[in-house]
């Protein structure tokens, strides 16, 4: 990339002190092995936990993993439960279709977050495929096991018969609701009756008895001629934002500075070391960034313009208060 570009990953964690993360990267193409190595061994990337959210700092397009583990989850302290709800979910099938996708999704077992979840569900024009079923989640970091079995014959599965859906985005309460796809095709090696049935179980490998499962019986039915309420209403890159905002890119700065020129004047102003401390370094304390992440920007050309993306990545429309609090707070003017 010309410039850096952050990364902000929401991670379940309230108490960092709870927790221990890893962070990892790998430039293998797509579709190679990847060959997973510390973040830490490149040094034009950064990577840290701040509030509830893992951010990472990357100049090229790189996998990237981060690993979080719950401390004192394996030492035989009382590990704690969660209820959700698990429900399968389709677009209409129809006689003339042969493709077919099931959505497993799953949410947190209130109101709140099952009227979020249809509500995604009836934004991308799918129905719900028998009951939900509550699942008791452990908070030991152990993903959720997705598992397709006994499915009729005549279908074919293009990907895994297994997915999984990675603990952290379940456990944070402030995630987008989280889900895994099936790919179906209809090949019929004699003639029946086109129906789609299978079981959906979902666990956490590490708490086996907790599985539950959704058996999905569909008689698929003819073609309307009525289109679908949500059917050209809004082009594919708006309807996907619509339902993941949080991916949607930040400005630099929102509001922005009043010109470029000013932004570029506190980058020279900031960048200077100052004897009083009145530079960028007191203002990343002031904001009690980690002590990593500073001695890594020390390394950089250009740390102010970091710190201030960062800030914008991270606090969004409220970024400018803060930099104004945290320059009070050093006595800059």
């Amino acid at each position: 990339f010309n410039r850096h570009v952050i990364l902000t990953v929401k991670h379940p964690s309230k108490n960092l002190a709870q927790w221990a993360f890893k962070f990892q990267s790998s430039n293998t193409d797509i579709g190679e092995t990847p060959d997973w190595k510390d973040l830490t061994e490149d040094p034009s990337a950064m990577c840290f936990a701040q509030g509830d959210k893992t951010v990472v700092f990357v100049d090229h397009f790189t996998l990237f993993k981060f690993i979080g583990e719950l401390l004192g989850a394996s030492g035989g302290e009382e590990v704690a439960w969660r209820r959700f709800r698990v429900g399968v979910f389709a677009e209409p099938l129809f006689l003339d279709t042969d493709i077919f996708q099931l959505r497993v999704r799953g949410w947190q077992d209130n109101d709140a977050d099952e009227q979020r979840a249809q509500g995604k569900e009836r934004h991308l024009g799918a129905v719900q495929l028998g009951d939900d079923k509550v699942l008791h989640l452990a908070g030991d970091g152990g993903n959720l096991s997705v598992i397709l079995e006994h499915l009729l014959p005549g279908w074919l599965v293009f990907n895994s018969d297994r997915q999984t859906i990675p603990f952290s985005s379940l456990w944070n309460e402030h995630a987008e609701m989280p889900s895994c796809t099936f790919n179906f095709e209809w090949k019929p090696s004699d003639p029946v009756s086109k129906r789609l049935g299978c079981r959906i179980t979902a666990l956490q490998m590490s708490h086996t008895g907790k599985a539950v499962s959704i058996d999905v019986l569909k008689q698929l039915l003819p073609r309307q001629a009525t289109q679908s309420p949500f059917e050209g209403s809004l082009d594919p890159e708006s309807t996907f934002l619509q339902l993941q905002p949080e991916l949607r890119p930040t400005p630099r700065c929102v509001p922005p500075f009043p010109n470029e020129w000013q932004f570029c004047h506190l980058c020279v102003v900031l960048d200077l070391e100052n004897p009083t401390g009145k530079d960028w370094r007191s203002v990343a304390e002031a904001l009690h960034l980690p002590s990593e992440f500073i001695q890594w920007m020390k390394q950089q050309k250009d740390p102010t313009r970091r710190l201030l993306d960062f800030l914008a990545a991270q606090h969004r429309e409220d970024s400018l208060r803060v930099l104004r609090d945290a320059l009070a707070d050093i006595g800059h003017e």
